[in-house]
């Protein structure tokens, strides 16, 4: 939960200095980063942690980690910070998909068997609604740690039981 709000303060931050900026129509980032950065480190003496990528027509603008990934270890935080988000993707997962939606790419009606020949039969008939509305019947998540990374072989095998490999991708 404590994630979550650095993260919801970090988009606060954010969207604070630029509507403040905007109002002030500066066309250019010349000193904004300064005054971000200066910004953001006041933050940090009233306990903000968090890391800051601000991009600009692929330029980067501003890329600094503000307070401690780990306070008790007194380890900073850097711009290669890994921060657990939790479910902060869902949303961008949905919007994806009502993107394909309107493109004709794929109906919410879709079921997995559609896109995995072999899947399990009792979970054939889970459809891509399901799976955007929680009510597919899977367990909160898999893997032994926030970190764990997994090669979609390894997702399709264990996760949904198919026996068979998928060509990488």
């Amino acid at each position: 939960m404590k994630k979550i709000k650095t993260f919801m303060l970090l988009v606060s931050i954010i969207s604070f200095v630029s509507s403040k900026k905007k109002q002030e129509k500066i066309s250019n980032f010349n000193g904004q980063d300064t005054q971000i950065d200066l910004y953001l480190k006041e933050c940090e003496s009233n306990g903000f942690n968090g890391s800051l990528l601000i991009v600009k027509n692929d330029s980067i603008i501003l890329n600094k980690g503000y307070g401690f990934a780990n306070k008790k270890n007194s380890i900073p935080n850097t711009p290669e910070t890994v921060f657990d988000i939790c479910s902060v993707t869902k949303q961008f997962t949905g919007a994806a998909i009502v993107k394909l939606v309107e493109e004709g790419q794929l109906k919410v009606t879709d079921s997995l068997s559609q896109y995995f020949k072999d899947i399990p039969l009792d979970k054939r008939e889970i459809t891509i609604h399901h799976l955007l509305t929680h009510s597919a019947g899977f367990g909160h998540g898999i893997g032994n740690g926030d970190f764990d990374i997994f090669r979609k072989t390894f997702i399709l095998k264990n996760y949904l039981a198919v026996s068979y490999v998928l060509n990488q991708e």
